[in-house]
C-alpha cells in the first residue's frame, strides 16, 4: 500500500463520517488521535519491535529503509493522521470566517489544497 491509498483511506473516511454520520469536527479529531494512537501503539509492540523514533525520519528516507510494509503503512497512516488534525484544528478556528461553507465543503478544499501542492 502507497502513500497515496492511505491518504485517499483517511479522507474517504474522513468525508463520510462528516457527510453521512453527521459527527462533529472535535470529534473526527479525537478519532484520529485514538487511531493513530492505536496504530503507534501496534508498531512498537514486541512482534514489529518498532523504534518510536521512526517517526522523526524523513519520508525520502523511510522509503530508502528496509522495513516491513506494515511498519511503512503505520508511519504514512499516523503522519498523514497528524496533518489532517492540523487540517481539521484549522476548520475549527476559522469557521466563522467561512460561514457559507459547510464542514464538508471547507474539508474538501483542504484536499483540493493538498492535491495542488
Amino acid at each position: 500500500m502507497n502513500k497515496d491509498s492511505i491518504i485517499r483511506i483517511i479522507d474517504q473516511s474522513s468525508i463520510k463520517r462528516i457527510k453521512d454520520d453527521n459527527i462533529d469536527i472535535s470529534d473526527l479529531i479525537k478519532d484520529l488521535k485514538t487511531r493513530s494512537n492505536n496504530i503507534f501503539k501496534v508498531l512498537t509492540n514486541e512482534k514489529l519491535n518498532a523504534d518510536p523514533k521512526i517517526l522523526s525520519i524523513r519520508e525520502s528516507d523511510i522509503e530508502n529503509m528496509n522495513l516491513s510494509k506494515r511498519v511503512i503503512y503505520a508511519y504514512y497512516y499516523i503522519n498523514q493522521a497528524a496533518k489532517r488534525i492540523n487540517d481539521l484544528k484549522w476548520i475549527l478556528l476559522n469557521k466563522d470566517k467561512f460561514d457559507r461553507y459547510s464542514d464538508i465543503q471547507l474539508y474538501n478544499l483542504i484536499i483540493f489544497k493538498d492535491k495542488l501542492s
